[in-house]
């Protein structure tokens, strides 16, 4: 009740905030700013954009209806799961409103590290515990998964703002100043390259393990939180910092990342093909329709930008409301697999005709 009533009052501020943006004021609105650390530069500093708005209202919104849809099932260590849900939507939402660049990559981790959470408890619903150190080694490796992209989006903090200082001399992790600066080419390649190796372990790296691990849970607010909203981040942290901040090396390397983001177009959608569970078809699918989204970000265009900004609220609702009806029609047919759904619906025509 507690985790459902704080999630209920996350959205109806979210939306009291979204009632309260101008589309036509400035770029960034419902500003704020503590220092923390001014030896260093760091600092609490939220705000609000147009893009960032999208995401914290369907941030709020998914994870109100996944607690509402995980309302009475029966999930092994009830507290720990909740409190998860909680810590990864407050990372996801610090990450949607950080202009400071230490903060964005910090709620990276928070959030990275309350999903590899939850993927573990829920997996835990449905699966035997494995002999030996089979189990330990899976939870090192799901750390090792949730660590190692927000290592990397920090070394990549660090780094632009060593750069920024070498440049103006001052000491900041602000992502306005950072908006004002030209960085050298070859230091936007490099910072770029590690960003997108923060970025894109999200998005395709740890995308396969996680959500097809997520998918077999019992648990249905895991694979509706992990591909309508925390894999968001990976996209949106291409257009908050990749393109607006490295404009020179994001324009080398397009040609690279749209190849790339068609080739997983293909990918995503002939691997759900091969799937024999509704929940793994709808993850393989989702994947095709993430890099969509990177595909329309990474075409340079301002109606690729605007696509691929909107595709990414369609694909959060769509896909939510997929894993919801595939988690309530399992659980009414007691399995996800495609066949058992066949064998349900035969035996039900069979009741039919008897009838008749």
């Amino acid at each position: 009740a507690i985790a459902w009533a704080t999630t209920a009052v996350v959205f109806a501020a979210a939306v009291r905030v979204a009632f309260g943006f101008e589309p036509r004021g400035p770029e960034w609105q419902f500003t704020e700013r503590v220092d923390l650390l001014p030896s260093i530069g760091a600092s609490y500093a939220v705000g609000v954009d147009g893009l960032g708005m999208l995401l914290i209202l369907l941030t709020a919104f998914m994870t109100f209806i996944a607690v509402s849809a995980s309302w009475g099932r029966d999930t092994t260590r009830l507290k720990a799961f909740y409190v998860a849900v909680l810590v990864l939507e407050a990372g996801m939402l610090g990450v949607y409103m950080a202009l400071d660049l230490l903060l964005f990559g910090l709620c990276w981790a928070l959030a990275a590290t309350a999903m590899c959470l939850l993927i573990e408890l829920t997996s835990g619903d449905v699966r035997p515990e494995p002999a030996g150190h089979g189990r330990r080694r899976t939870l090192i490796r799901l750390a090792g998964m949730a660590a190692a992209p927000a290592l990397v989006i920090l070394l990549g903090m660090v780094t632009l703002h060593l750069e920024g200082r070498a440049l103006t001399g001052a000491r900041t992790f602000d992502l306005r100043a950072f908006q004002q600066l030209s960085l050298p080419i070859p230091q936007q390649r490099w910072i770029f390259i590690v960003f997108f190796a923060g970025f894109g372990g999200t998005l395709f790296g740890v995308f396969r393990r996680w959500l097809t691990v997520a998918a077999d849970g019992r648990a249905v607010a895991i694979p509706v939180l992990l591909a309508a909203v925390f894999l968001k981040m990976g996209t949106f942290g291409f257009l908050r910092l990749s393109l607006p901040l490295l404009p020179d090396a994001a324009r080398a390397f397009a040609p690279a990342l749209v190849a790339l983001s068609a080739i997983g177009i293909v990918f995503g959608a002939v691997a759900a093909f091969a799937q024999a569970s509704w929940t793994r078809v709808l993850a393989h699918a989702s994947l095709s329709h993430l890099c969509l989204v990177m595909l329309g970000a990474f075409a340079l265009t301002p109606d690729g930008l605007t696509g691929s900004t909107v595709h990414q609220i369609n694909h959060g609702l769509a896909i939510a409301t997929l894993f919801l009806i595939a988690g309530l029609v399992a659980g009414r047919v007691r399995g996800g697999a495609l066949a058992e759904h066949e064998d349900a619906d035969h035996v039900r025509r069979d009741d039919e005709a008897e009838h008749e």
